[in-house]
């Protein structure tokens, strides 16, 4: 009898910690998806890219390529003069 209570009180004292977390990860869903809309990238993409100053995306992990790219590349532009 006193292992059915203690179950009792252990599964409802345990169900009362998903209700917060449940609500912080809709909440990062909702902010991943909507950075995902506009920047084309995850919000950790846009987090790290953010902070290293480079153009950064984990996806690059499996293609084997380096997670960060630099922002801006040089493109050198010739003149039509040149082209003749």
């Amino acid at each position: 009898m006193h292992l059915k209570i203690l179950i009792s009180i252990l599964l409802l004292s345990i169900g009362g910690c998903t209700g917060p977390l449940a609500v912080i990860g809709q909440i990062y869903g909702g902010a991943d998806t909507i950075t995902s809309l506009t920047t084309g990238k995850s919000a950790t993409d846009t987090i790290i890219s953010e902070g290293s100053d480079k153009d950064c995306r984990l996806h690059r992990l499996f293609k084997e390529e380096p997670i960060c790219k630099d922002k801006f590349k040089k493109i050198g532009l010739k003149n039509k003069e040149e082209k003749k």
